[in-house]
């Protein structure tokens, strides 16, 4: 959930018993891009606005602070948002807030820790953006009738930065083997988060002579 790896390997039925296929793997890069990061994304773009995230409060109008909205949607950083100094000074901000129906969303997850809550329900709308055309977030746990609806184009508009940054990646692993994209011929893909239309998409336009299988 927290990295995309690729690695281009040279196959053959030449070379299939050879002792030592060590320089065969001709390049094997990195990026720390994975599940979590699109899950994050979703969440910030689609999610987070229904709980307060864009509004301001009191006479100046304020906006309301985005890190804590950012921290929550991160599994490694959401129990660092359960704080008594945290969820104090958002209960300040909703005495005069002026969107107090959504930022008062925001308090209960803090007063109840839904933190995690909120991560797996964004998990789950993009598992089912993965093969349906929209999806819906219930959050019956913050107000019985919350649901939030979020499209597969929604969601690629979310993590479009990500996918340009894979897509830069992949550019690199050719690099490093010294191949070109017409040279490759399967593509492998592991992970969950293969299974997003938009990966598979760049997939096929950056590698077009390749069979991909999952």
């Amino acid at each position: 959930g927290g990295t995309s790896d690729f690695t281009v390997i040279r196959l053959s039925q030449d070379r299939k018993g050879a002792p030592d296929r060590l320089q065969d793997v001709l390049a094997n890069t990195g990026v720390r891009i994975g599940g979590n990061d699109f899950d994050r994304d979703i969440s910030v773009d689609y999610l987070m606005p229904h709980l307060g995230l864009g509004t301001t409060y009191g006479p100046k109008t304020l906006s309301v602070p985005r890190h804590s909205y950012f921290d929550i949607a991160e599994w490694s950083k959401v129990n660092f948002v359960y704080t008594d100094k945290i969820l104090k000074e958002f209960e300040g901000m909703l005495r005069i807030s002026h969107a107090p129906d959504r930022l008062s969303r925001f308090v209960k997850v803090l007063e109840f820790q839904l933190g995690h809550y909120l991560i797996s329900k964004t998990e789950g709308a993009k598992i089912d953006l993965s093969t349906c055309d929209d999806a819906v977030m219930h959050l019956h746990e913050i107000e019985n009738d919350l649901s939030i609806s979020v499209t597969q184009r929604e969601m690629a508009d979310a993590i479009i930065e990500r996918i340009k940054c894979l897509d830069v990646e992949i550019s690199n692993c050719l690099n490093v083997a010294d191949v070109k994209p017409v040279d490759i011929d399967l593509v492998i893909m592991t992970g969950g988060s293969t299974e997003l239309p938009m990966i598979q998409d760049l997939v096929s336009q950056k590698l077009p002579h390749a069979e991909v299988v999952e």
